[in-house]
């Protein structure tokens, strides 16, 4: 197969990151990005040579030989492009969460499967040789019989100030480690417990969760919590400990720091732990997790591959994260099936 032919949807930091490693690589051709604000599309068009359109329509109706579309608009807005795309027979790379709530997940995978096109979600932590390597553990019995787990995964409120309250704190951070769970337990989730705190967001006139900790319980007797929370200090040096994930065996134990690379850039009053797995660069070109996930895609359309985070499995990850909103409202714990 020639290599494929790409256009993105969605122009914001994920659009323009994905443009960049499409563009860079020698499998695929980025030809076109849409964005209703030109300006976001600006850089995409004058540094790799796309087309600019102002919405997924005029792209696709503009651009017939493209065989892919990369989705990378804020998570409310994933339904129609994924639609509009499936239904000219485009593959799909989604990023996640692929939706924000599971009805609307259906229609998406619906849309694929009936068009018969490949459908990928961008869920990155399978991606990362680190956590691929806990769950190969994990599934190998090497600690024994999985007990408990416990993943963080905290961040500065900086990107409120850029997205507000668009999305839930459980489907903006919890849903990767959500996603990580449900694919390294070999076990279905039977009951979701949720408790939060609430105020401190309210006073500032969004409507969202301070910090959020779940419990997550299997049918194989494992319990999961995961901590989630937006206040973690913006001069915290190299906020080194906002994300965690450990697994605790009956004879023995995993703990993952992602942002214990072993690189530390020091200077006056900063202190960093640069995330080479995501964001590094060799020889002018970027790679990690976000650089495999997009090689992936390319071999998931050569047919050489089937998509390692797909659409059903997206969809579990959402109805955990609803679970979970269920859960705060409710104060109680709620009985799911997946």
């Amino acid at each position: 197969m020639s290599k494929p032919i790409i256009g993105i949807v969605g122009m914001g930091e994920m659009g323009m990151r994905f443009a960049r490693l499409i563009s860079e690589s020698p499998r695929a051709e980025l030809v076109a990005v849409a964005d209703p604000n030109a300006c976001a599309a600006e850089e995409a068009v004058t540094r790799w040579g796309a087309r600019y359109y102002p919405d997924v329509k005029t792209l696709v109706a503009g651009e017939p030989t493209v065989d892919a579309l990369v989705i990378a608009t804020p998570e409310t807005v994933h339904v129609e492009p994924a639609k509009v795309g499936a239904a000219a027979g485009r593959h799909l790379f989604v990023e996640k969460p692929l939706a924000i709530n599971c009805e609307d997940c259906r229609e998406i995978v619906r849309a694929s499967k009936e068009a018969g096109t490949t459908l990928l979600v961008g869920h990155t932590l399978r991606f990362d040789p680190r956590y691929s390597a806990a769950r190969a553990a994990m599934r190998e019995g090497r600690i024994g019989e999985i007990v408990h787990t416990y993943s963080r995964r905290n961040i500065t409120g900086r990107v409120l100030r850029r997205q507000r309250d668009a999305v839930s704190l459980a489907l903006y951070l919890g849903v990767h480690d959500i996603d990580f769970i449900l694919w390294a337990i070999d076990a279905r989730v039977v009951r979701v417990t949720a408790r939060g705190r609430r105020g401190l967001l309210v006073r500032q006139g969004l409507d969202l969760d301070d910090t959020i900790f779940s419990l997550i319980e299997f049918d194989n007797g494992v319990i999961s919590c995961i901590e989630n929370s937006w206040w973690v200090p913006e001069d915290a040096p190299g906020r080194i400990h906002a994300h965690q994930f450990e697994a605790i065996g009956t004879d023995g134990d995993i703990h993952l720091m992602p942002q214990q690379n072993g690189f530390v850039i020091r200077g006056p009053g900063s202190c960093e732990y640069p995330n080479s797995h995501f964001d590094g660069e060799s020889a002018g070109r970027a790679i990690g997790a976000y650089r495999d996930e997009m090689e992936h895609f390319f071999d998931c359309i050569a047919g050489t591959s089937k998509p390692l985070a797909s659409g059903e499995e997206a969809l579990r990850a959402v109805a955990v994260a609803e679970a979970i909103h269920r859960s705060l409202a409710s104060g109680s714990t709620e009985i799911i099936s997946i």
